[in-house]
């Protein structure tokens, strides 16, 4: 999972300690990145969401 890291601290990756800095972009397992944004020490990153270019046609009218 990706995560952006909020504030600097040690966290645990896979056992191993790892150092993260505030702004910083990570990858890790999913496990370990639920428990940073728990923790309130990242946010996951959301996907863009695509702009539709061509919104389809509706064919029915509303009756009133």
């Amino acid at each position: 999972m990706k995560i952006k890291i909020l504030k600097p601290f040690i966290g645990s990756v896979d056992g191993k300690s790892v150092i993260f800095q505030a702004g910083q972009l990570a990858e890790v397992p999913d496990g370990d990145a639920d428990n940073m944004i728990r923790g309130k020490y990242a946010e996951a990153i959301e996907f863009q969401a695509v702009k539709i270019a061509h919104k389809p046609v509706s064919k029915s009218k509303a009756v009133k």
